[in-house]
């Protein structure tokens, strides 16, 4: 099976999700800034995959389908995560009374995050070894792929956390809303003074987002571990499921194609569609605002001012040449011949002549020089 538009999609996804991260880090987003690099994994990992593998199955990149696998099981569970750390953020603001939070505060905040954005998704992606039956199989025009053990520890270990870091997400957007409607007219007053650096466009855009990321990955997320919670199989041990751990299952496109309307590879293509889309909402939230445009019309003066510059370097310029130096005593006419011999600056020495007048009017103390400059092009 073969999808020109997801190639299409996802490279473009690569490059839109990253046009909004200057701003972002100047900002200290840090949860917004985890959820750049996922998107940014999972596009890099749908767009790898599907050009590679456009016309073949065979198993010459192992390393990359090993980290491309593991993306593919973890991003669910990635969005929900910083969709909640987003959510959690804004219902604190929404809801602080506080003027300023002290560093200490900050700091833990920050841990939070980072946990619940990172290192979370990551523990997931490490668990899911355990119900990991085959280290990957590679489909013909989709690429690397991984199916877990039908069993109650697939169901707890991986497939579960989405649903719950979405349900809790949920429950934080809730309160956010809920605490904006009953502090509306003095919002504005409090995002000034929470020292958070948001004001109520980027506050509401954050909000868009993470509710964005629900809407789009929770259905996704709920259909998946209903589907694989079907015909659940008794766990036979660790062992035993790993067995042809290392046997590679190169699938073909025209085998896909007879499961077409298949539950589980329906569900696979709309996964893959789940990266691109989510980071096109993305870009439409922050790299069309004023800040963003802003932003490339510095990097595109930059850009225009550094061409202009090598261009005008490739053209030629004038670089002045010091020739011939006289010096002689102040108050003298320079049109009054001297005796002086004209010594040129040679190797970068400078060689001053020895004066005397030809009247011989005694000369008053100070010196003029007069310089001579040659220009050469280059």
């Amino acid at each position: 099976m073969h999808d020109a538009a997801i190639v299409v999609f996802s490279g473009i996804a690569c490059i839109l999700v990253l046009l909004p991260l200057p701003i972002h880090l100047r900002a200290r987003n840090y949860a917004v800034l985890i959820n750049i690099i996922w998107l940014l994994a999972i596009n890099l990992a749908v767009f790898i995959n599907s050009v590679h593998f456009w016309d073949e199955s065979n198993n010459d990149i192992p390393v990359f389908c090993d980290i491309s696998v593991k993306v593919n099981t973890g991003i669910g569970t990635a969005v929900a995560a910083c969709s909640l750390s987003i959510n959690r953020r804004l219902a604190a603001i929404a809801a602080s009374r506080h003027i300023s939070m002290t560093q200490r505060q900050k700091r833990i905040n920050l841990v939070i995050d980072i946990f619940i954005c990172a290192i979370a998704p990551l523990i997931v992606m490490a668990l899911s070894y355990i119900p990991q039956a085959q280290r990957f199989l590679v489909v013909e025009g989709i690429g690397c792929a991984v199916g877990l053990f039908r069993s109650l520890p697939a169901i707890l270990l991986v497939y579960i956390w989405p649903v719950v870091f979405g349900a809790i997400s949920s429950i934080y957007g809730l309160i956010a809303v809920r605490h904006f409607l009953a502090r509306r007219l003095q919002f504005q007053t409090l995002l000034k003074n929470s020292q958070t650096g948001l004001n109520a466009g980027q506050f509401f855009r954050l909000m868009a987002l993470a509710n964005v990321e629900l809407l789009v990955g929770m259905p996704l997320n709920l259909a998946v571990l209903i589907a694989r919670s079907q015909k659940l199989e008794q766990w036979p041990g660790f062992t035993v499921v790993h067995t042809n751990w290392g046997y590679i299952r190169e699938v073909s496109a025209s085998a896909i194609d007879l499961y077409y309307f298949d539950t589980g590879i329906a569900l696979s293509i709309l996964t893959g569609w789940f990266g691109p889309v989510l980071a096109i909402f993305f870009f439409l939230f922050f790299g069309v605002v004023e800040d963003a445009i802003r932003e490339y019309s510095r990097w595109w003066s930059e850009l225009r001012n550094n061409f202009r510059s090598k261009t005008s370097d490739s053209a030629g310029k004038y670089v002045p040449k010091l020739g011939t130096a006289i010096a002689r005593p102040a108050g003298y006419d320079w049109n009054v011949p001297t005796s002086a011999k004209d010594l040129d600056i040679e190797n970068g020495q400078y060689h001053l002549p020895t004066l005397c007048s030809v009247s011989g009017e005694p000369a008053r103390p100070g010196m003029e020089v007069s310089v001579q400059v040659d220009r050469q092009v280059f």
